[in-house]
C-alpha cells in the first residue's frame, strides 16, 4: 500500500479506497470549470459498489483523490464490457 503522489495521476493507474480497498482505476484528469486551479481525477469502478454498476464515471478534486487512495503500481486496461 503506497500514496500516490501528484506526479503519478496517469489513465489506466489502478488504485484503491483506503476506507473499503475497493479497486478503481484513473481514467483521466481535467480541471474544474468555474475554477481552471483546480485539478480534477476522472476514476471509473472496476466491479460493482454499493450505490454504482461497474464503470460508472467518478470526479473528485485532485487533492481529495490523494487523501482517499492508494496505489500498488498496478496497470488497468480501460475498456467497458
Amino acid at each position: 500500500m503506497e500514496p500516490i503522489h501528484c506526479d503519478e495521476i496517469e489513465r489506466g493507474l489502478k488504485v484503491y479506497t483506503y476506507r473499503t480497498d475497493r479497486p478503481f482505476v484513473i481514467e483521466g484528469i481535467g480541471r474544474y470549470a468555474l475554477n481552471c486551479s483546480v485539478n480534477i481525477v476522472t476514476y471509473l469502478n472496476i466491479h460493482p459498489t454499493d450505490d454504482a454498476a461497474p464503470f460508472t464515471r467518478w470526479h473528485l478534486e485532485e487533492d481529495l483523490f490523494l487523501k482517499m487512495f492508494y496505489t500498488k503500481h498496478e496497470r488497468h486496461s480501460i475498456g467497458e464490457p
